[in-house]
This record gives C-alpha cells, structure tokens and sequence, in this order.
C-alpha cells in the first residue's frame, strides 16, 4: 500500500453493493481512494472520526474473500455493515431501519452484535437479522422466513461479517434499510444482473428490460425505495459515530478529571 500501510481508522464501513456505498461515501471529507491487495478501498472523515469505505460485493463468498484481506492490511476499531434488506415483518414499510442485535442464519445459529446506542434507539427497531445464501424472491418466502425465525428483516451479509468480527473481536454494529417490504416480490432475475463487485450489469439489466418490459414499473419503485432506504441508512450512520466520538471524547475528559 506504499504511502498508506500501518493505517489505523476508527471505522471501516462495510456496503456489499455500489448503490449502498455511493450513498455512504457522501458523508465522507476529503476522501481519497486506495487499493488494498487490488481491493479498493475509500478513505476520509465523518466530522473527527477516521473513515475507510469498503464494498465487498453481494453475498457470503464474496465477504468471506473480500474482508479478511483488507482486515489484514489496516487496523480499524468498529466495524459498520450498512446496506439494504428485504423486510420480513408487516410492520415495516419500505425505507424503515433495523439496527439488529443479533444476525442469524439460516440454520439457525446466531450471533450478537453490538449493540445501537439508547438514545438514538427510537428512529428503528433492533429486533434480529436474517442472513440468507440465496434471496428471497416472493411474499410468500418472506413469511415463512418470519414465522420460522421471527426475525423483522433479510439480507445476505450480515450473519458472515459477524463471524469475522467475532474471531478478529472487533465491535460490529449493523445498520439496514427496508428497500423491499414483507409485501413486495422482489424481482428475480435481478441477482444476474449484478457484478460480483457490487456494481450492476447495464448491458444485462438492459437486456432483461427489452424481454420484460413491464418489470420497469417494478424497478422504478425498487429504486425509488432503496434511495430512501439509503437516505435513512446514511443519516443514521453519521448519527452514530458522531455518538461514539463524544461519548469516547466525554469518557476521556471524566478520566482526567479522576
């Protein structure tokens, strides 16, 4: 990493898909890119708090192979997974948040994440995370996934990040955005349009559109949910390492003053 080896960051934020990280990355200053082992890696501020951005791709084998590596090159405090899910709960609507305290798998394992700071607690609900190997499509999926595990949303990393987190004993905080209700069938053929990186296949998503031209109804909303998903997912992030900066800041100053 020439120049940038032996960094040490506050936070490195997790997003498994560019449209989450392009969000997320607005709330950087004075960013900068760098690669890690080929893996890029965007870096800068949130206020005082040091930031590395990172995008592993969608999925378990893509977390499994992408975040050890980066993990092994720099040194981070917390980790933040920040993203979209599918809802499982009736109750939440498109655009809620779910700062989950446990993500499980779908054997039902589970595992504990840290915990959302109190007072911040009333914007999303903290119920529990499913993490799955293969999307849940259709309505009627999502309600066998609730019944069978009562946990309120879905998404395919969260689960895998903790593992790591757990054997490195870094702190993981995750935070979602419903971009898909309980309600809502989420369009199928959608996981073959998107790259292995995260980002998205235009010549196959275009291609899909001229076969199926009525689905644009159905991605126009998509898209229309995942951006407010991701306002909210954006905003709460920069609320809680704010947070985590002036409690650690308050914490320093009443330890002086012993």
């Amino acid at each position: 990493m020439s120049d940038d080896q032996n960094m040490e960051f506050d936070w490195l934020i997790v997003c498994a898909l560019q449209i989450e990280s392009t969000v997320i990355a607005r709330l950087l200053n004075n960013s900068r890119s760098i690669s890690i082992g080929n893996i890029p890696v965007t870096i800068g501020h949130i206020k005082a708090a040091r930031i590395a951005l990172l995008t592993t791709g969608p999925g378990r084998k893509r977390v499994r192979q992408v975040l050890p590596l980066v993990l092994d090159e720099i040194q981070v405090s917390h980790l933040l997974n920040a993203g979209l899910c599918g809802g499982l709960s009736p109750e939440l609507s498109a655009g809620a948040l779910i700062v989950p305290r446990f993500a499980i798998e779908e054997q039902g394992h589970q595992l504990e994440l840290t915990p959302p700071l109190e007072h911040l607690q009333e914007s999303f609900t903290t119920s529990a995370l499913l993490t799955v190997i293969h999307p849940l499509h259709s309505r009627e999926a999502k309600k066998k996934a609730f019944e069978d595990t009562s946990a309120q949303a879905v998404d395919m990393e969260a689960y895998f990040l903790a593992e790591i987190a757990h054997a490195r004993q870094i702190p993981l905080i995750v935070i979602k955005g419903v971009s898909d209700d309980a309600l809502t069938d989420f369009p199928a053929e959608l996981i073959h349009v998107m790259k292995q990186d995260g980002g998205v296949h235009w010549s196959r998503l275009m291609k899909l559109i001229f076969f199926r031209p009525g689905i644009i109804v159905q991605l126009l909303r998509l898209q229309k949910s995942s951006w407010l998903a991701m306002k909210n997912v954006s905003n709460q992030v920069e609320k809680q390492i704010e947070q985590y900066r002036l409690n650690h800041k308050n914490k320093g100053t009443a330890d002086e003053r012993r």
